[in-house]
């Protein structure tokens, strides 16, 4: 695995979306979709990491890229600072 991560993040407001895109391969499972934190908790060893972040709802996991919705109480720029740094200390 290289030890260089790259991590793109996009926000969508409107639909309480965060969107990652690395060149990590984040899954070998085929796309992975779970609807709330506690699927998240029986799931893969990274939604089982991930599902530890605060107002997580929802989460997709693809080959390079996790789509999470959150609750819209929280700011976006902190679930996404939150995942980037979930992705880092899992990968590292």
């Amino acid at each position: 695995m290289s030890e260089y991560i790259e991590i793109e993040t996009y926000i969508d407001d409107e639909s309480n979306r965060v969107i990652i895109k690395t060149n990590l391969v984040l899954t070998g499972l085929g796309e992975e979709s779970y609807q709330s934190a506690q699927m998240m908790e029986l799931g893969s060893t990274l939604a089982q990491y991930i599902s530890q972040i605060d107002g997580l709802q929802s989460l997709i996991i693809g080959e390079r890229e996790l789509i999470a919705t959150h609750d819209p109480t929280i700011p976006a720029h902190i679930v996404a600072s939150e995942i980037a740094a979930a992705l880092k200390e899992f990968f590292l």
